[in-house]
Formats: C-alpha cells, structure tokens, sequence
C-alpha cells in the first residue's frame, strides 16, 4: 500500500471529546513560530505552525494537541509526516526515526472563526467583525496545533496577516507592519514572549485604537473600538497605580515588557490574564468616573488588578496542572484588593472581603462541594474548576494565614516563592513550604486541612469563668447547610483561632476535636473570630451570643459582618431561629458603617420570599417598613454633601429592600417617576441612585416603561448604559413582560455570552411564581438555548433552579437535568438540585418559628 501524500490529505478534528489527553513527554516544545491569516467574509483562518521542540528518545511518532482544525500539510524535519486523529490530539508519524535532540514540526492547517467564543473565536462590534482569542484552559488546540498543557512552556513568535484597516494586538510588542503578501493585506510581526503557556497566547484582529501611556519605563495601552477610547482613561489611571504596586509588593520587576488591555464585545469570561495581552468583556474595562456608579468602577479596577496580579502568579509562576488553578485564580483574587485598597481608602476592600468569603462559604457549605485542589481530567472537568472555591475560598483561606503570621512574612514568602519557580510549574507544596519558611508557622498543617479536604469547619464555641478566668471551649466538626440531616462527618482542620474582647485579641492553633484552654480574664462578652479573617462558621452559646448583642458597639466592622455572616448561615441549616438573626437585626438599628448594615437588610427579601407565608407576610413587610423608613429618611434619595462616600451605594440597597421586602409601592412610584424624568432628558439623574431606580421602577413596570427600557439598550453609549437595561428588562414582574424578556435573550439581539446572565437574572429576581414559570420556560425552549449558548456557559441557565423551592419543582429539574446532561455543568447541576432540597426543608422549619416570632411582637398592621 502507498502511503497517501499529506498535501492531498484534509483532516477534520472533531471537538467532542471524553478526555483532555495528557501528551507524552518524550517531545516537548521549546519556541512557536505562529502565522494567522483570518478571511472574515468566510468566517475562517488559515493558520501555519512551526513548533520547535526537543526528542528525549528516538521516535516516529509526534503526538500534540488539535481540534477543529484541518491539517493541510504536515512535516517533521525534513519528512513528510502522516496524520491520524485521536480525541483532542493529533499523531503524526514519519517513516524514519527522529533522533534524539532538536527537531522541527511545520504544520500548515486551516480553523474556522467560531461563534462560540473559544480558540480564535469570531465577534461583531458596531456591525463590524473581529477576531479575537480565549485559550484558557484547553482552548489553544483550537486555535493551533500544540502542546496544550501548562508545564509545556515554550516561547511564542506570532505574525498576523490581516485586512487594511485592520490592526493586531497580541503578547509581543509590535516589531513590524509592512504590505503584504497580497493587494489589500498587511503583516504584523511581534516581538518573541518569554517562557510561558500556551492558554496565555492572545492575538486580536479588528479596527482598534488604543490610549498609550507608560509607568515605571513599561509601555501601557488600553485598547478597543474607537468609541471606547473616551472610556479608557479610568483603566489607564487603575494600571499606572496597581502595576508599580505590584512591582513593589513582589519585589519582582513586571516580566512581560509591555501591557495592553484590550476590551471586545464578545468575551466568554470577564477578563483572561494572556501575558502582556489581557483581553476583557468591554463591561469590565471602559467605564467613566463622572458617569459610571462606583460599585462600577470598584468592579472594573478589582477585575484589573486581579488580571496584573495574574501577570507574577498565574503568568510567570504557572501551576503544573489543572488541579492546582487556585494557585493562579484564588491568589490573584487574595492580591487584587491590596493595591485597590491603597488607591481607594474610602473603598474599603478589607470589609468587601468579606462579602466573597460569605459566598465561598455558601457553596462550600453544601455536601456536593469540592476540596480546594481537585482532580480533573477532561477539559469539561478542568472548567469545573473555575469557580467560587477556586477563587474565594482560596482568597479567604491567604487572608487567614496573613493575619495569623502577619502581612510582611506574607509577602515575604510569596515573593521567595515566585523567584524560586520564575517561568516554570510549581504545585501547592512549592508555596506552602515558601510561606512555612517566612513564617516558622505550621502553614503546611493549616494549608493541607483547609486545600486537601472540601467544607467550611463549624465552631462551637462557649466559655465559663471560674475564679476570675475565662476558659473558652471550641469544638469542630464540618458545617453542612442541610437542616435536616445532621450525620457528622470526621473531617478535621487545623485552625488558626482568634478571639478576643473589648478589642483584644488573640490566636491559638486549633487542632483537636474539643479543645479547652485559658482566654483571659473574665469581663467583657469573649468574641471568636476576632478581626473578623477566619474562615470558619462561629457557633457562640446562646449565653455568649446575648452577651455579644447586649455590647454590640465593642465589636469592629468586620467582626460585625463576621457575626452577620456565621448566624445568618445558623439560621440557613436551622441551627438557629430567624428570630435570632432579627433580634441582631434589631441591636444594630444605629449601625453607622453602612457595609454592616447592608448585611443586614439583604436578608430581609430571602425572609419574605421564602420564610414569610401568605397570612403572615403582610406583618413582616410591616415589620421591614419600620426598620427602614427611618433609614431611608436619614439617607435621602439624593446625595448630600459631605456624606460617607458609600452612602451612596447604601442608599440604594436600603430603598431596593423596602420596595422587594417591605413591599412599600410608594417607592417603584417614585423611582418610576424619576427615571422617566431622566429618560426623557428632564433631570439626569445621579449615577449613584439611577441604577437602582431603573431597576425599581421596573419592578411594577407596564408595556410602556418596557419598551423605554429596551429603547435605551439599543441606543446605550456605554456598555454600562447597555447592561444596565439589560439586567433591567429581566426584572418586571408583569407576566407578560416576563416572558417577553426570556424569549429576547435567546434572540439575535442579544450576545451569546449574555443570554445566560440574562435567563438566570430574570428568574431569580422574580417572586416564586415567576421563578416557576421560568423553569418551565427553560424546558420548553431547551433546544433554542443549546444553540443559542456556548457549552460552557449553559450551567448559568440550569443554575436558575436553585431559586425554586418546592418538592414537585426538585422532582422537576432532576428529571430534566438527568434527560439533558451538561458535561460543564455536572458538579452545578448537583449543588443546585442540593439547594432546592435544602429550601423546601428550610422553609418548612423556619415559616413555623417566623410566625412565632411576629406573633410575639404583635406588629401594626399597615
């Protein structure tokens, strides 16, 4: 038999795939050479790849990674070599052995510039197309034939061969641009990158501008349409801080050159960390002080940071697999605020952190939660694995340790830690024996309990006094959500403890099951997880929890919050009554730091949505009413001068909670009117307050308003402006209204990356009926959805059913999601299911112990 030239050859690869299938390691890369050639009135690519790599061992065979690709022609050295297709890779064989040493693979193929926002993936901005890139996390084999693992490091020269009037973006600084090859092209060469990756190569294609500046002699740009760059200066600001600040805090120059940020329209994630070549939803990076909100503008610069701290940990340190991305995602999230916090004071990122430790909490609460290193094979496995526990579980868990060794043993020990493994792997090891070496902490022990094992620990806590001493007794076990299965587990952590009063504070390593041991003199009510840095649940006797009420003023911020958090998630397992967390409710009336009390106004919509039944809801809304009035009054609904910067932000929320909660209709009146004003070009309103009276407003919005609402999407001059009305148009309660806005987001109009927000939004923010008929919406048009949305964003949609809390709606959605499997999805889909059967329990306990509570407070009826 003859064996067929390659050249007459064309080979499709398919996507679907069962495994992420490791490569051998007897060929490893060493330099790409990578030519793109986009045609966008085909809505394809060719491609040329010349990979050179190093042979350990003599070999006819080559094995990397390609998919959807179309292999025209492929050699090694000088042969012609065979190709043969396996999931997710591809194998090439030549007739002669290649000897061990250099070799050089040449490979010129052809992709396609997909919709589905993965590869080189194909966008539209202002009805124009472009070409942009989401490699992360085993994406690049769709863009070029690699070896896409991450320990597979390997430097990147990159050449665009693109349309005039086209220009390009990518890791390398721009060496070159010259006409050519052919009438009506260009070709852009960029310089070589270092050692990194290959889900951090980045190549952009379009009519983009950017603004240019520098800081600390490296090269700045942020970069986009052209009717972005009026956006771009708030960006701009944001790096020429947080940039030198890392440069500082590592100790470890910047080590990519240069810096674009380039914002597209279509972008899968929210921002991606590509070396020197950080790409962003335009959401994320073009906003403007004097028009953007600043819970806007706080996301836009948190989002920035994280993506430059990635640039040392993430970029230059890379994790050696999958399972270890916390060392890149819940680092960069522990990082991000430090800098924002020097910048911003009046931000308050400390307590912000909180917030995200309260939502780790949440997911890691659940039985079907994961540990924080996680094994995962499949690349659906490995997406998996970009969530809350990878992120803010993690960032929570750095928190902890910092506070207990201190923050300049911190930043000592991550620094040694990136010189020690500059452009290469590292494993979880590598930093728990980098900070254990700073620190002379037993951070090994407290890393290994809180990354090798999934939950949040429980903590009960209670103390007695003899002779004028206090002893304080802890008591650990795993925290489950579940209120009505109560089966241990045997999990144990080690935990740096901290408690204190009247400001005190001390630590203590715990290891035991039970541990007894002196905390003091007696006195003042002892508060466990003082500073408010722990990450555990901290269950005080209810002798301690009234002494803590009883003297709530001596608490901090965020011991305050802390304690908000720990009893709302007692109430949420049925540890506790409601009552209790709205009798703390009521001890912090006078609360002035407004980051505490909007932790305790947003639980009161929960309470009323799903504690609150029908014949007793009316006096609960009375009794949220007389909580918030006379906040609402002492707040105003304009902005004052003088007042506390996030004032502002409290505002909202309050007048949010006494419309949703309060059921105070005065307020959708009033916001409807002020909006109109606005809309209609009468009185702008004050960035601040307009986003939330554009959402209240249209909470008991008609046709009318509606319409304004999607007019005002459609003309939006930012992309603030537009997903503003976006997320408003999924939030009208009107039936039919309702409808309406899920059937929008699976039309054209709206992007494939949004239809998914968009459905959960709509469904969530509805009341329980609406969430209903939401669900059933979801079954009716699964098909239309599954086309509609990438693979990869469906769990957004599947993840509305944690908003249903009935036993037939459970029975429901496991029916649907067993008949309609999302490989991406798996581990969601079963917190989800896990969530409802934990409200309809929930709801069960505490409806009983909410009605008792009002009953014994005889509330006016309004």
């Amino acid at each position: 038999m003859k064996r067929m030239a390659v050249p007459l050859l064309a080979l499709f690869f398919a996507a679907a795939s069962a495994f992420a299938q490791r490569l051998p390691r007897n060929v490893l890369p060493v330099h790409y050479e990578l030519t793109f050639t986009p045609d966008f009135a085909s809505e394809r690519f060719d491609g040329e790849a010349v990979i050179h790599v190093i042979v350990s061992e003599p070999s006819k065979e080559v094995v990397l990674h390609a998919v959807a690709l179309e292999i025209l022609d492929a050699r090694i050295n000088e042969q012609t070599a065979a190709v043969a297709t396996e999931p997710e890779r591809a194998k090439l064989t030549v007739a002669e052995p290649l000897p061990s040493g250099p070799a050089t693979i040449r490979i010129r193929y052809r992709g396609t510039l997909n919709p589905n926002l993965r590869g080189l993936y194909l966008g539209k901005a202002n009805g124009k197309k472009y070409a942009s890139t989401q490699m992360e996390s085993t994406d690049a084999r769709e863009a070029f034939p690699s070896f896409d693992e991450p320990d597979m490091k390997a430097t990147f020269a990159i050449t665009a061969i693109v349309d005039e009037g086209h220009t390009a973006i990518s890791n390398g600084a721009q060496l070159s641009d010259t006409p050519g090859p052919v009438p009506g092209k260009h070709t852009i060469h960029f310089a070589t990158t270092p050692r990194m990756s290959t889900y951090l190569v980045a190549l952009t294609i379009g009519e983009l501008q950017c603004l240019r500046d520098e800081v600390s002699g490296i090269a700045l740009g942020v970069c986009g349409t052209a009717d972005k760059l009026p956006l771009a200066k708030f960006a701009m600001d944001a790096t020429k801080f947080v940039l030198p600040w890392f440069n500082e805090y590592y100790g470890i120059r910047y080590p990519f050159g240069k810096l674009d940020q380039t914002g597209v329209a279509d972008f899968r994630a929210g921002a991606m960390e590509n070396a020197g070549a950080i790409l962003y939803r335009d959401l994320y990076l073009f906003g403007d002080e004097a028009q953007s909100t600043q819970s806007s503008l706080r996301l836009k610069a948190g989002i920035i940071s994280h993506e430059i701290a990635h640039m040392w940990f993430g970029d230059l340190v890379t994790m050696r697999w999958w399972d270890d991305i916390w060392l890149n995602e819940g680092f960069a999230t522990w990082a991000s605020s430090k800098p924002l916090d020097a910048w911003r004071p009046e931000w308050k990122m400390p307590l912000r952190n909180l917030d995200s430790t309260a939502y780790a909490m949440t997911a890691d609460s659940l039985r079907t939660s994961r540990k924080i290193r996680q094994p995962a094979t499949t690349p659906d496995e490995i997406d998996e694995l970009f969530d809350g526990i990878a992120y803010d579980k993690t960032a929570a868990v750095l928190r902890m340790i910092e506070s207990l060794i201190g923050e300049e043993p911190m930043r000592k020990g991550v620094s040694s830690y990136l010189r020690r493994h500059a452009w290469g792997n590292a494993t979880y090891h590598d930093f728990s024996e980098a900070i254990k070496d700073a620190s002379e902490q037993p951070i090994d022990e407290i890393l290994e309990s809180f990354i090798e094992q999934p939950g949040v620990p429980l903590l009960h806590a209670s103390s007695e006094c003899r002779d004028g001493e206090t002893f304080l007794t802890i008591e650990q076990e795993r925290f489950f959500a579940d209120p009505v299965d109560r089966t241990p587990s045997d999990q144990r952590w080690t935990i740096p403890v901290c408690y204190g009063s009247g400001g005190s504070k001390e630590c203590r390593i715990v290891r035991e099951r039970k541990e007894t041991f002196h905390a003091g003199k007696c006195g003042a009510p002892l508060f466990v997880n003082a500073g408010g840095s722990g990450y555990y649940i901290a269950e005080h006797s209810q002798p301690m929890l009234d002494a803590i009420t009883a003297s709530i003023d001596t608490l901090g911020s965020a011991e305050k919050m802390a304690l908000l958090r720990d009893e709302w998630n007692l109430v949420n397992s049925a540890r506790r009554p409601v009552g209790s967390f709205l009798a703390l409710a009521e001890s912090l009336r006078s609360e002035s730091e407004p980051l505490v009390v909007a932790n305790v106004i947003r639980r009161f919509w929960f309470i009323r949505e799903i504690f609150a039944a029908p014949s007793n809801r009316a006096a609960f809304e009375a009794w949220v009413r007389s909580y918030l009035q006379p906040l609402v009054t002492r707040l105003g609904w304009a902005k004052r001068a003088g007042e506390p910067a996030d004032n502002a932000d409290l505002r909202g929320k309050a007048l949010t909670a006494l419309l949703v909660a309060g059921n105070d209709l005065a307020v959708a009146r009033e916001a409807r009117r002020l909006v109109e004003r606005d809309l209609g070009g009468k009185q702008r309103l004050d960035p601040e307050l307009r986003e939330t009276l554009v959402f209240l407003a249209a909470r008991e919005g008609d046709r009318a308003l509606y319409d304004r609402y999607l007019a005002a999407e459609r003309k939006a001059a930012t992309p603030d402006d537009q997903y503003l009305f976006l997320r408003a148009l999924g939030t009208f309660r009107n039936p039919a209204l309702f409808g309406h806005a899920l059937d929008w987001a699976i039309g054209d109009e709206v992007r494939n990356q949004d239809a998914g927000p968009l459905i959960y939004y709509t469904i969530t923010a509805s009341l329980a009926s609406g969430r209903e008929v939401g669900w059933e919406w979801i079954e009716k048009n699964w098909t239309a959805i599954r086309q509609k949305i990438p693979e990869q964003m469906l769990g957004d949609v599947l993840n509305s059913a944690a908003a249903l809390c009935d036993r037939e709606s459970l029975a429901g959605a496991k029916a649907f999601m067993e008949a309609n499997p999302v490989a991406s999805a798996e581990r969601r889909n079963a917190q989800t299911l896990e969530k409802i059967g934990q409200c309809v329990a929930l709801k069960e306990i505490q409806s009983a112990r909410l009605r008792e509570w009002l009953g014994r407070r005889h509330p006016v009826s309004h």
